[in-house]
């Protein structure tokens, strides 16, 4: 399971997390493995990415790396996917996961009130 953090919406996620996995994968299989006829085994990824920026969002949202793709007049479904599921946890959103992880919320409510400090900060 690949999480990620993010306190603004990047739309380029799925690609991201496309070449983190790919380079965990690199780090976790011998090089010479895959030229052997033995099927490698991988660890199955999940993609998730915890939101708390200022963009109002969903509390659930999926990004997909095919929306990055420059055709988008081919046939479906795409050679390649990816997904990302996108959780919002600005205040009051998603109250059943945050209420299931305190380091999650312990992190929210941090930012939260590192954001509410430095607006303060600018407005005086």
């Amino acid at each position: 399971m690949l999480l990620e953090h993010q306190s603004s919406l990047n739309r380029n996620m799925p690609l991201r997390l496309l070449m983190y996995v790919a380079r965990l994968y690199e780090k976790i299989i011998d090089s010479r493995s895959i030229y052997m006829d033995r099927l490698v085994t991988v660890p199955r990824p999940e993609f998730i990415v915890f939101y708390n920026g200022a963009e109002d969002l969903p509390d659930h949202s999926v990004l997909r790396l095919s929306d990055a793709f420059a055709r988008t007049d081919l046939p479906e479904p795409p050679p390649l996917e990816l997904a990302a599921d996108v959780y919002n946890i600005n205040d009051g959103r998603n109250a059943d996961i945050m209420e299931k992880c305190a380091e999650l919320r312990n992190c929210q409510e941090i930012t939260c009130s590192d954001c509410a400090e430095i607006l303060r900060s600018v407005k005086a």
